[in-house]
């Protein structure tokens, strides 16, 4: 670029226009970036403790609800799969997220801290998670949601609650979802408890932000070529990864991450949507990331110089890195065609050598004036290069021409048939003319089931219909289904009946970890639940803390099984449409939780409540007279699925709970007929839930 506008501002330096030219404009750059050092407070970076995150290029978000990390059967994390497909593709690790709450988080009044506490094995299992991949040579940091303001509170700061985490699961950083800087204080505490925690924000800091928080995502903000993260110019030492959770096509992000010395988020897994690196995409990362970190004294380069010169400057642009007498070009072409041919002008002395690093082997060059020669490059649509110069007689350097990987069927998107529900065994049915005790019948016929609404979470915490193959679609399709007869319980299961059944089965889960919670434990008396008692007054109260599971062992003793979701609705709704199961406006009066379509209100706080009796509101009934179809406790549905990644189940009905002060929470309250609710199932201790419960079916014989 030999004319520049030089534009600072907060985040980027814009190097575009046509005022400056010659060595002027990169002197003043020069002397701008010598001002900004001197008033920029470099302590953390030269920090002993914090000197591997300078070089930190690869980080994988590890999604814990993923069905590849946890062996249900033996209760058991199962990381070491992970850990050696990472070394074989890319040489490991930097840096594994261990991700937690969202979007599961707001289902209950468990704070985000809860959430750690109640992984598989608590956090001495997560602890063990850690030791395995700290074997590996990798770091781990753990997740903080500053939004989460609306749940359980913790008798201490979040601040303590966080060293607390830390401490107990000897993680290496904290990542700071949604914010772009840390402070002194939240430094000053991880100190105490185990110097060099690193803060890594999702955003981008601003300049003094850096100051404290050394690294950071890349998310929607890598610069475009003509333009330079003004952290990253100031102090090399920042370090950033480029991450885009939605896209299908990752390379571009990837290559200009490299070409800024910029490394990567591998992330697949959002948040219960599998979107996988493609093997294109993965065969440009594992070359970016083989460079970078063969080159990563150099690009820690204090007085890198970005956009120099290039031949053909609307379509390529340069970085220039040095480090010692080794120089090192990255190079980037934003253009929509191949690149052949002269690429950039270089000086070259008679004892150094130029390397095409990106390609493999000697560049290609051609003399031309004052001791310079032409270099002739190979570079592909929205795709880097990478040169190095280097003394003759040193051994030639590393370079990104690998092998290929082997193609994986994880390389791609779920089908969508992954997403049906499993089949639903039929229950013993019962006669016409006999309906059960309790339960109401529910006549055959024809139902439009629109489902309007999931929930106000991003796509990839979201169900998605069958007939979609991405997140950005979040709705069922519009189906008119010819609805069998079936019998459904009036309300919801009771705490006194759900003793019943324990006293009749002596049933006891394989993992009773916060099964029946909420009753009453006799001294010595945690292993056999018959021998709880249900809270006083609470008998005629939804059953609550049971999981999926729990929920079908006492329909199978009842001889019953848990609804479809499009029975649920049908005998919610009815044939009318209707949107709450009373008619189609929210009334307080019908139902126990605020209503939970208010979810975008501000001014609306967190409700958290209890349940109620299951016939406490009978002018809240159904069409066909069931109770509690909105709100008091969400109920389960017979709706598992698993796309091979994720498990899921759907939950229906709204609840008493609401979490309010973020956009992040799952929404509370009660919900109308046509809403649904996507609950991410991994382990009984976390499924089971203070606000969800169920009610049964029972097939009718034809």
């Amino acid at each position: 670029m030999s004319k520049q506008k030089i534009t600072i501002n907060n985040l980027t330096i814009n190097l575009v226009g046509s005022v400056i030219s010659g060595k002027n404009w990169r002197k003043k750059l020069e002397k701008r970036r010598s001002v900004l050092r001197s008033q920029f407070d470099a302590s953390q970076y030269e920090r002993p403790d914090l000197t591997w995150y300078h070089t930190a290029f690869l980080e994988y978000f590890l999604f814990l609800y993923d069905t590849s990390i946890y062996d249900r059967e033996n209760n058991r994390y199962q990381i070491e799969k992970l850990l050696n497909d990472a070394e074989e593709e890319f040489g490991g690790y930097d840096i594994i997220i261990l991700w937690h709450a969202f979007p599961r988080i707001g289902v209950d009044e468990r704070n985000q801290f809860d959430f750690y506490r109640d992984m598989p094995g608590g956090l001495e299992g997560l602890r063990d998670l850690v030791k395995q991949i700290h074997a590996k040579g990798t770091y781990v940091f753990i997740n903080y949601n500053p939004w989460d303001v609306g749940t359980r509170r913790e008798p201490e700061s979040d601040v303590e609650a966080l060293a607390e985490i830390v401490s107990a699961l000897d993680a290496d950083g904290i990542f700071l979802d949604t914010m772009d800087a840390a402070n002194l204080q939240l430094r000053e505490a991880m100190d105490k408890i185990k110097p060099g925690i690193v803060f890594e924000a999702e955003l981008t800091p601003s300049v003094r932000s850096g100051e404290i928080c050394t690294g950071s995502w890349g998310q929607g903000s890598i610069p475009l070529p003509g333009n330079v993260l003004t952290l990253k110019w100031i102090e090399p030492r920042f370090s950033m990864r480029g991450v885009d959770r939605n896209s299908a096509n990752r390379s571009p992000l990837i290559a200009l991450g490299f070409f800024h010395g910029m490394g990567h988020v591998l992330w697949e897994n959002i948040f219960g949507w599998w979107n996988p690196f493609s093997l294109e995409d993965r065969t440009m990362l594992r070359r970016c990331i083989r460079l970078l970190r063969a080159h990563r004294d150099a690009f820690l380069d204090p007085n890198w110089q970005p956009c120099v010169d290039t031949l053909r400057p609307v379509e390529v642009a340069a970085h220039r890195w040095n480090a010692g007498e080794k120089t090192v070009y990255t190079l980037f072409n934003s253009s929509g065609r191949s690149i052949d041919g002269p690429v950039i002008r270089l000086p070259i002395k008679d004892d150094m050598e130029i390397y095409d690093a990106w390609n493999g082997g000697k560049a290609q060059t051609t003399p031309d004036s004052d001791g310079q020669v032409i270099v002739h490059l190979h570079i592909d649509p929205m795709s880097c290069g990478c040169l190095v110069i280097q003394p003759k007689g040193w051994p030639p350097p590393i370079s990104a021409d690998i092998a290929s990987l082997a193609d994986k069927s994880s390389y791609y998107r779920v089908r969508p048939e992954a997403h049906l529900s499993r089949p639903v065994k039929p229950s013993e049915p019962a006669k016409p003319n006999e309906i059960p005790n309790g339960m109401v019948l529910i006549p055959g016929g024809k139902f439009v089931m629109k489902v309007d609404t999931i929930f106000g979470a991003p796509p990839g915490a979201r169900y998605t219909h069958p007939q979609y193959s991405y997140a950005s679609n979040h709705g069922h399709l519009t189906q008119e289904l010819n609805m069998k007869s079936f019998l459904i319980d009036r309300t919801e299961v009771t705490n006194a009946q759900y003793k019943e059944f324990l006293n009749a089965t002596g049933y006891k889960p394989k993992v009773m970890k916060n099964f029946l919670k909420h009753w009453i434990k006799p001294e010595g008396e945690n292993s056999d639940p018959r021998l709880w008692q249900i809270p006083p007054g609470k008998e005629n109260h939804p059953v609550v803390y049971v999981d999926l599971d729990d929920a079908r062992a006492y329909a199978r003793w009842a001889k019953k099984r848990l609804p479809t979701e499009e029975e649920w609705q049908y005998a919610a709704q009815g044939t009318d449409g209707r949107k709450w199961p009373w008619g189609d406006k929210y009334d307080p009066k019908r139902c126990n939780g605020p209503d939970g379509t208010m979810e975008n209100d501000e001014s609306i706080k967190s409700s958290f409540g209890g349940t109620t009796p299951v016939d406490a509101y009978p002018d809240g009934a159904s069409p066909f007279g069931c109770l509690d179809m909105s709100g008091n406790v969400w109920e389960w549905t017979e709706s598992e699925r698993d796309d091979g990644h994720t498990r899921y189940a759907i939950l229906r009905g709204g609840c008493y709970f609401r979490a309010r002060g973020s956009i992040w929470y799952m929404p509370g309250g009660a919900q109308p007929c046509n809403r649904h609710a996507k609950m991410l199932l991994l382990y009984p201790g976390l499924d089971r839930c203070s606000t969800i419960g169920f009610r049964c079916v029972k097939d009718v014989e034809e």
